[in-house]
């Protein structure tokens, strides 16, 4: 009983550890601000420092608690299948699978995260135009977009204010609008970037070449708009045939098989 006990409080233990840990390694948007410029600080780990960046956390920063996790992921799962099972060859398959877990829920975040940008990217384009025809800087014209065209949660907010620090440091902006794509993994980013990039390499005024960007965008957030309608509605096609099958068949082949086994009861009476 009291190895029960034991066990009980070490399982207990393990548990609140590894949820305290994933959430301290999913926490959003977190120090991007004091670490403007990412460097890799971990060469020698086997640590996917682009993917942790681009779920918007700082990867010098939390290597720690990615491995943290990581580690007693395994441990636990790999407690609780031998107390429950004897099989040796289930108890590494579980434990491989444990070992992945935070890096499945890394990839589920970065894709969350991504569609949240895309989402706002569109408002935030044409905002972009607004400030940089009244006359501002670019870096100001960022943070000003950034500010009063989206929430502070939301991740677009956090990279925009992150390029604005960037460029008020003197940063180069070819560089800056480089790591801000790669930063986020956006397509739409990069094309940003390159319009932004030319403008100020060729001298043309920027705001033309966003707004071909934000009208292509804005199409493109139709198609996505309609294609997932039309998804959608493929789906409950299959539901709806499954329901409306019965009452077809009692309505339609029940009525016509009855009358056929009518006819074919007289025709043998009368032969």
């Amino acid at each position: 009983m009291n190895n029960f006990t034991t066990i009980d409080i070490i399982f207990v233990l393990m548990l609140i550890l590894s949820l305290y840990l994933l959430v301290q390694v999913l926490k959003q948007e977190k120090s991007l601000i004091e670490e403007p410029i990412t460097h890799n600080k971990k060469r020698y780990l086997i640590y996917p420092d682009k993917l942790i960046r681009q779920c918007g956390i700082s990867p010098s920063h939390y290597w720690l608690w990615y491995w943290s996790v990581k580690l007693v992921s395994v441990a636990l799962v790999a407690f609780l299948l031998i107390e429950f099972f004897d099989s040796i060859l289930l108890i590494v398959c579980g434990s491989i699978l444990a070992f992945f877990l935070i890096d499945v829920s890394l990839l589920f975040k970065r894709s969350a995260r991504r569609n949240q940008i895309n989402q706002s990217l569109v408002f935030f384009t044409n905002l972009l135009i607004v400030f940089l025809k009244s006359g501002l800087s670019l870096s100001n014209a960022f943070r000003k977009a950034g500010q009063f065209g989206l929430h502070k949660n939301n991740p677009l907010a956090a990279e925009l204010e992150l390029i604005a620090y960037e460029l008020d440091a003197g940063r180069d902006r070819a560089e800056a609008f480089d790591q801000l794509s790669s930063r986020t993994g956006v397509e739409s980013l990069n094309k940003l970037a390159v319009i932004i990039k030319a403008g100020i390499n060729v001298g043309s005024p920027v705001s033309d070449g966003l707004q071909s960007l934000a009208d292509f965008l804005r199409l493109q957030q139709e198609l996505q708009l309609t294609s997932r309608i039309n998804r959608k509605a493929l789906e409950s096609t299959f539901p709806m045939a499954m329901v409306c099958f019965p009452m077809f068949f009692v309505l339609v082949f029940f009525p016509a098989g009855q009358q056929i086994s009518d006819i074919m009861s007289l025709l043998g009476e009368i032969l």
